[in-house]
């Protein structure tokens, strides 16, 4: 089985706004409310793409109907931890007149200690060998990173699989217990504590930092990488006569592509190709869920994967 973690989930607003202003009464329309979160993404692409997984996490009482419905007719079964306080919100601000957007991001919930333990009993009962689980986004108030290590142990410790998706000191301290790590270009810098933003020199550090561990790296119109000790694979979509919308999502919708090319049994370079087009489909979408995997398939022919 795959499962997903967000600890710190949110509800993603989408909002349209024409020639965006600061200090100025902007008038929009809404775009889409998704409740959402990194880990909840990844899981609906995956059952998008027809695979099954468990999306744990985080979420406020108040917001649990949000996502039952949006999940109800999908391959996502939901089990999370019920807070009290309510789930975060996100804003995206679309503008399609200067093809830019604005995020705003909440901070979000303290989680107490008893939420804490409750969602370390979850995953000790359900993570078993051979599993997937994908630890996602930040870490929130109240969690800190020796119980987040501590969730990472049991899974690995076990003998599942884990993928983590974080950036900055997260990543860091805790990228030795994941068997696959997918920074950004921003939290690989970050994790690597440098400002280079030369690709080649990015991939070098990350290589001595991941030793000969598995290495995704997103890095927006210029592609994705794989690195796994002296492997490297490079992907990218051709973009001509395709306009991009919203990039809400699209590393979510990366990382879900990856696993659904692992399972269905592709090597390095094939399952980085459907990473990349499972991304570029988010990235025509105006959120982070698509229709059908048929958009996904079409791109992959977009796609071309080769080792450096």
């Amino acid at each position: 089985m795959i499962f997903t973690v967000t600890l710190n989930t949110a509800v993603d607003r989408t909002i349209e706004v024409e020639n965006f202003a600061l200090s100025a009464v902007n008038t929009g329309k809404l775009v889409r409310l998704l409740p959402a979160g990194k880990g909840v993404n990844v899981s609906r692409m995956l059952g998008t793409l027809g695979i099954e997984s468990v999306a744990m996490g985080y979420v406020g009482k108040r917001q649990l109907h949000l996502y039952e419905d949006s999940l109800k007719d999908s391959l996502v079964e939901i089990d999370f931890v019920m807070l009290d306080t309510p789930t975060r919100e996100n804003v995206t601000v679309v503008d399609p007149a200067r093809e830019v957007e604005t995020h705003i991001r909440e901070r979000g919930p303290r989680i107490e200690r008893t939420e804490i333990h409750e969602m370390k009993r979850k995953i000790e009962n359900r993570v078993h060998k051979g599993d997937k689980i994908v630890f996602s986004g930040s870490i929130p108030y109240g969690v800190s990173r020796k119980h987040f290590r501590d969730m990472l142990k049991m899974c690995s410790g076990v003998g599942a699989d884990v993928f983590l998706d974080a950036g900055g000191a997260t990543l860091r301290e805790c990228a030795d217990l994941a068997d696959y790590i997918k920074p950004n270009i921003q939290e690989m810098q970050e994790a690597l504590k440098t400002e280079s933003e030369d690709i080649d020199e990015l991939l070098r550090m990350l290589r001595t930092f991941r030793m000969h561990e598995p290495a995704l790296v997103t890095c927006g119109g210029h592609g994705a990488y794989y690195i796994e000790s002296d492997i490297c694979y490079h992907a990218s979509a051709d973009m001509e006569g395709l306009v991009p919308i919203s990039t809400v999502g699209c590393g979510d919708a990366f990382l879900a592509g990856f696993i659904h090319g692992v399972e269905k049994g592709e090597k390095e370079g094939g399952a980085l190709r459907a990473a990349v087009a499972a991304a570029t489909a988010c990235l025509l979408s105006p959120t982070a869920d698509i229709d059908s995997a048929d958009m996904v398939t079409q791109l992959g022919d977009r796609v071309t994967s080769k080792r450096l």
